[in-house]
């Protein structure tokens, strides 16, 4: 399906298949997008998220060499794997991640909790940008492969989640592409599109539904 994407400059923290131009935002390590650096379609820039001067220089970086930035996909985060009770956290973990989950993403323009407020204040400053959100529950990111592990952690993920499984990568990335289409999502704007496999606020489903042994 042609979703209108070819050419188009889509800047990404934390991750082309659509024909876009990719700038792709890493923190520390480049590793993770070392597969991709032959392609000329896609750069990868360094940048601390929760710098504003670094978050500024970044996306003029990204402008020089691309041209203007279309589509902004914030997807990044980070999961302290303990249990930590909040009388026993650090200030240090604390603000950390503060400043990683929500401080970063406010930087580059987009958070869950300002979608509806940002869907009306972007249009004074470009009348036909629109803002979405992607809300996904556990993903089986490279962060998450070692908590699932354990029986009880991939109870408390699933216990709730009517579909039985934890969303893949391409999971989120699918919807993230059917929304930020204008070709396919142009009158969408402020909405929050859940996928976490329908998870809701009431037990659904026993280990043994799970082939879990806790």
């Amino acid at each position: 399906m042609d979703l209108g994407l070819k050419d188009v400059h889509v800047l990404v923290t934390g991750l082309w298949k659509q024909g876009a131009i990719v700038t792709a935002q890493f923190n520390s390590s480049i590793r993770a997008l070392e597969s991709l650096a032959s392609d000329t379609r896609i750069q990868a820039l360094k940048c601390d998220l929760t710098d504003e001067q670094a978050v500024m220089q970044f996306f003029d970086s990204a402008i020089g060499s691309l041209g203007p930035v279309q589509i902004l996909v914030v997807n990044h985060a980070i999961y302290e794997p303990k249990d930590i009770f909040l009388w026993d956290m650090s200030l240090e973990q604390w603000r950390g991640t503060l400043d990683t989950n929500l401080t970063s993403s406010f930087l580059s323009a987009m958070m869950y909790g300002l979608t509806m407020s940002l869907k009306n204040e972007i249009v004074r400053i470009a009348p036909k940008a629109r803002v979405n959100t992607v809300a996904p529950g556990w993903v089986r990111t490279p962060m998450a492969e070692e908590p699932l592990k354990d029986p009880k952690i991939a109870y408390a993920a699933l216990a709730s989640t009517p579909l039985k499984k934890v969303a893949t990568p391409q999971d989120i990335a699918n919807q993230i592409i059917i929304l930020a289409s204008n070709k396919v999502s142009g009158h969408v704007t402020g909405q929050v599109l859940m996928v976490e496999g329908g998870m809701e606020g009431r037990v659904l489903n026993s280990p043994e539904d799970l082939g879990l042994v806790l």
